[in-house]
């Protein structure tokens, strides 16, 4: 057994810290949406996350996010929030 630094605990799997599920699934999706499906999930989640980061606004949440990414950044919540939550 070894300790791994970027995971910061003993490595005790068979492949490392890394596992295969997640670029089988990656594979799955690509061979069962092929290009056009994945670019019409990307223009979707696009979508959304531009619906998000305007109804932030909106609402009187300061969000915002880089052109063109999913990524929508907004200030941290309330500890009320993350109690209920």
């Amino acid at each position: 057994m070894r300790t791994i630094d970027y995971i910061g605990s003993s490595d005790t799997s068979l492949s490392g810290s890394r596992n295969a599920y997640t670029p089988i699934v990656l594979w799955y999706a690509i061979r069962s949406l092929g290009i056009g499906g994945i670019k019409g999930t990307f223009r979707q989640c696009e979508q959304l996350a531009a619906y998000a980061d305007e109804e932030l606004n909106a609402h009187g949440v300061r969000a915002w996010r880089n052109p063109d990414a999913l990524t929508v950044v907004f200030p941290p919540v309330g500890e009320c929030i993350k109690t209920k939550w």
